[in-house]
């Protein structure tokens, strides 16, 4: 789901529509953007709200089981209803938004599966945790979004009913795919997991200091 969390956010930032709605076919382009927009706050909601798409404050990604299948079925569902918007529209505008939509959605498709197919999940919990509540509490947030912080925190760390600490998603999801053979995945010597390694160990510092600062 990363790569249609970074697909939708380099789209939506891109498209005229989130611009300055001066004209009919700029909220055209609005509307169609906020169909992936939806899909991102359904499977990766801290994405979203940095969007500035609104509710999603205490909102946590999405790794339960089955999100392959479920993310997969969600691009699909939205790559099928532009399809249909794109038949019925006329103005060459919207036209051309709506196919860089379908475009980057069937690239995501494809990219999903691949990655499915060929390679171990690896999901960097730490920096996604980070991020979540940092986005929360910078300077630059206003000070009565502080407190949702606290319940984001809470339901990463599964201590909020209904919620499971997204560590042990995080576990599940990659050791679901153990057994399946031939998968990529890093290996103790290359750099790339060193970075990961090491760049982990430094957000669970910086996730502590966090802790401390909020309690």
């Amino acid at each position: 789901m990363k790569n249609t969390a970074a697909i939708i956010l380099s789209l939506v930032l891109t498209l005229p529509g989130l611009a300055v709605a001066a004209d009919d076919w700029v909220a055209q382009s609005d509307e169609n953007a906020r169909l992936l927009l939806d899909v991102l706050a359904r499977f990766a909601p801290e994405g979203a709200g940095a969007l500035g798409v609104d509710g999603l404050d205490e909102e946590i990604f999405d790794l339960k089981p089955k999100l392959y299948e479920r993310s997969q079925k969600a691009s699909t569902d939205v790559l099928r209803k532009l399809k249909k918007r794109l038949e019925k529209e006329d103005d060459p505008r919207v036209r051309q938004d709506i196919e860089i939509l379908i475009q980057a959605t069937e690239d995501n498709l494809l990219t999903s599966r691949l990655q499915r197919e060929m390679t171990l999940p690896y999901f960097n919990v730490t920096q996604n945790v980070f991020q979540g509540i940092r986005a929360l509490i910078d300077p630059q947030v206003p000070a009565e979004r502080y407190p949702a912080a606290v319940v984001r925190l809470r339901r990463y760390a599964g201590m909020e009913r209904g919620y499971k600490p997204i560590t042990e998603h995080a576990k599940a999801r990659s050791s679901e795919r153990f057994d399946a053979e031939g998968l990529i995945g890093p290996y103790r010597g290359s750099s790339r997991f060193r970075d990961w390694f090491s760049n982990d160990m430094a957000r669970d510092a910086s996730i502590c200091f966090i802790l401390t600062g909020l309690s």
